[in-house]
């Protein structure tokens, strides 16, 4: 019984061990999210988005003809 319990607990160390690094990272990755985000919607406000979204006359008069 005791060596049970022992190879139980060797168990359970090991996943606390390894559990730790996991959610170590887990907030890493989360906080890079949550500052990847906020930089793209920092770009995103910075563009010129009208003027990215005007279309090439030509192209505009290429793709009314196809119609």
């Amino acid at each position: 019984m005791l060596d049970k319990l022992i190879s139980y607990y060797k168990i359970v160390y090991q996943r606390l061990a390894d559990y730790i690094p996991m959610v170590i990272l887990l907030f890493i990755l989360k906080e890079a999210a949550v500052m990847l985000r906020a930089h793209a919607m920092d770009l995103r406000d910075r563009a010129d988005v009208v003027k990215l979204l005007v279309e090439d006359t030509e192209a505009g008069r290429k793709r009314a003809d196809l119609h």
